[in-house]
């Protein structure tokens, strides 16, 4: 008898699906699709975003256009929505390595992936971001790249097609969640999903940054150092376009501001290079900045240690200094002897111990960062508990992934063991000869569950891969007894 192809039982797939790195949509990470924050404006429910980018191919400048619009009830999404759909996609390769674009799966399971607490809040959270993506409508007006026809495209759609979340009662399950719930991707979505129009990503550190702004750029040019390791972008166009930064805030000045914070957390995490804001920015006119990015390649000092002091403090480190009422020469003195971290840290010491009008800062205020400096103060305690406060954060989050990481380890080994068996029974069959086959395949009818064997009989026949395979679920169990091991469950 011919038996189904071992791919019918993808084990396979699976062990591989489950070694794979997880992914990115390259779409998906050249535009926003949501808002960098997690508080929409009051009455706001649609967001533009546009660029020229040089098409090769025709040997011109492009422009391209994402518009994004909301229902009433849900609004738009937000940085947690992001993440909901960077999670959507790894949990579509862990299910079938992007083979279906409908998905199965539990919420508990996402939640995890995420990082997120596993409470009530979280529960939620993930059904307001299915609601919300399911009324968002995406308009990609030359902007959505094509792989399969090599070029770009105009699009409108909604990320997801569909989905149905299975009630939970309020809150986490303490046991095994069945996997009841399930979405399905939009069809262009996840035509792009198999075309392979994706990228690595760096699920942990991802998830690890604190800000959705370092989120989005970390996407972003993630993608973009793949061709080169420096970047130089028209500032406003990065901000506004590419990070998705409100557009409010239209000077120059504004944004480098609105960004820094941003760029010094994905500095001080080894994902860019540290520059000074010379480095950084380049004034072109009064209106017209640009902004740089080097990818860190692990020269010189690590991003984010403590640096020798240096006798060429940095201007900036400078202004901040004279800023907060130091002088000049005193602020070069404190610079030049004192690491540039430490320094920082008592500027961030000093600016909330003045934001909560403290009496040590009060009488003195520079006198008192100065000493500061000087003589190492300990940070005020309300720093000190939202540092240990992050910290646990971060270590829960990589413990949660650990524990991941082990069940992922036990169904692969599962699963090699299975295929062991599969492939100890099949050769077994392979071995005996035609009469003994057809006295194995009587006894195997007279105890067939009735259900399988009605299964097979509407088959049998065809000559049909559906006939083999219930030919080969009959067999299965008398073949695993007849070589003394356990009857294994392959379906």
């Amino acid at each position: 008898m011919d038996l189904p192809d071992e791919g019918c039982l993808n084990l396979e797939a699976m062990r591989a699906s489950l070694s794979t790195a997880a992914k990115d949509e390259l779409n998906l990470a050249e535009f926003p699709i949501a808002l960098v924050t997690d508080r929409v404006p009051a009455g706001e429910k649609t967001i533009r975003f546009q660029d020229q980018i040089y098409d090769e191919r025709k040997g011109q400048l492009v422009s391209r256009r994402l518009i994004i619009t909301a229902s009433d009830e849900y609004g738009l999404p937000t940085a947690k929505d992001d993440e909901v759909i960077v999670g959507l996609i790894q949990l579509t390769r862990r299910a079938n390595g992007f083979t279906s674009r409908t998905v199965r799966f539990s919420r508990s399971e996402l939640i995890r992936l995420l990082s997120w607490p596993d409470t009530g809040p979280s529960y939620k959270r993930l059904t307001l971001a299915f609601h919300r993506w399911l009324g968002v409508s995406l308009h990609y007006d030359n902007a959505w790249w094509d792989k399969a026809q090599g070029r770009w495209t105009t699009l409108g759609f909604h990320i997801i097609e569909s989905f149905k979340l299975a009630s939970e009662g309020g809150g986490p399950r303490r046991q095994m969640e069945l996997p009841l719930s399930r979405f399905t991707w939009n069809e262009d979505v996840f035509r792009s999903f198999q075309a392979g129009y994706l990228k690595q990503l760096d699920l942990d550190f991802y998830l690890d940054l604190t800000l959705p702004t370092s989120k989005r750029i970390y996407r972003f040019l993630d993608k973009r150092f793949y061709h080169r390791d420096e970047w130089e972008f028209d500032l406003k166009e990065f901000a506004l376009d590419h990070v998705g930064l409100s557009r409010k805030y239209e000077g120059n000045t504004q944004l480098s501001r609105k960004l820094e914070p941003a760029i010094r957390e994905l500095e001080e995490r080894g994902f860019l290079a540290k520059l000074s804001p010379a480095e950084r920015y380049r004034k072109v006119s009064s209106r017209e900045w640009k902004i740089r990015f080097v990818r860190y390649r692990g020269t010189g000092s690590l991003p984010g240690q403590s640096a020798a002091p240096t006798a060429e403090p940095s201007p900036e480190l400078l202004a901040e200094l004279t800023g907060r009422g130091v002088t000049p020469s005193t602020a070069r003195v404190l610079a030049s002897t004192h690491a540039e971290e430490l320094i920082r840290e008592k500027l961030a010491s000093f600016d909330w111990l003045c934001n909560e009008k403290d009496g040590r800062v009060l009488r003195s205020p520079a006198g008192f960062l100065v000493q500061s400096i000087r003589e190492n103060y300990e940070p005020p305690q309300g720093f000190k508990l939202e540092v240990e406060k992050a910290r646990a954060s971060a270590a829960s989050r990589r413990q949660a992934r650990r524990r991941e990481e082990e069940q992922e380890r036990r169904e692969a080994q599962a699963q090699a063991q299975e295929q062991a068996h599969e492939e100890r029974v099949r050769a077994y069959w392979d071995s005996l000869a035609e009469d003994e086959r057809g006295t194995i395949w009587a006894k195997a009818v007279e105890v067939a569950n009735p259900f399988y064997l009605k299964h097979y009989r509407e088959h049998e026949g065809t000559g049909s891969e559906s006939e083999k395979r219930w030919k080969w679920v009959l067999l299965h169990g008398i073949l695993a007894e007849l070589i003394e091991e356990p009857e294994a469950t392959t379906h």
